[in-house]
């Protein structure tokens, strides 16, 4: 069963789908770059209250 990836901006335009990844031209995240952003945005005080609180429900 094929998964399918759809990425969005935030105004809801698609960005990107599984097909575009199987592209050669297609930029791939890695996991690292991820948790780098991840690590970026709970600096934001903000951000990781408002994370801290989803993951209490």
């Amino acid at each position: 069963m094929e998964e399918n990836i759809v990425i969005h901006d935030v105004n809801d335009i698609v960005k990107s789908t599984s097909l575009d990844a199987e592209k050669e031209s297609s930029h791939r995240i890695t996991t690292a770059e991820v948790d780098a952003s991840l690590k970026e945005l709970l600096k934001n005080p903000q951000i990781k209250l408002a994370i801290e609180l989803l993951a209490q429900n």
